[in-house]
């Protein structure tokens, strides 16, 4: 037997369809008030979570998924003003230290690198490690080659 892709519980489920109207592939729908997985769209599923996400009551669960990767957010509310600050404000700039990412923290990076979403289907992804500054150097060199 094939296992689901989505579950619902339908004592916790609402019926509110935020779950449908969030999946970017159409893969979910309402029907007699709760979610379902259309099986003919299946395939389609990019497996992103976000139907898990939304849903207020934690009606919808995902066995692909494991649960611990989804808790509620804790975010400060801020306005308008606060928010257009925080963009002006953000700054990406690249320091580079001559020493090495202690490989505990290597790891740690590659950790929350591998929750990041992709925004497109699941596929194998290979991460390269440049950890001398020679080849790093080298890279950027090459890097810049080839805007020429």
């Amino acid at each position: 037997m094939k296992e689901a892709l989505h579950i619902v519980n339908r004592e916790t489920c609402r019926g509110d369809g935020i779950c449908a109207e969030i999946c970017p592939e159409d893969v979910l729908i309402m029907r007699d008030g709760m979610a379902v997985t259309i099986d003919e769209r299946a395939h389609d599923c990019i497996l992103c979570g976000q139907c898990v996400a939304v849903c207020p009551n934690e009606a919808i669960s995902m066995p692909k998924l494991p649960n611990k990767d989804f808790h509620e957010l804790k975010m400060p509310s801020f306005g308008y003003d606060e928010f257009l600050g925080f963009l002006h404000y953000r700054r990406s700039v690249r320091r580079f230290r001559d020493r090495r990412v202690p490989d505990d923290v290597r790891d740690k990076i590659l950790e929350a690198a591998a929750t990041a979403p992709m925004g497109f289907p699941p596929h194998s992804t290979k991460v390269l490690i440049i950890d001398t500054r020679d080849e790093m150097e080298y890279l950027l060199k090459e890097t810049v080659k080839s805007y020429a």
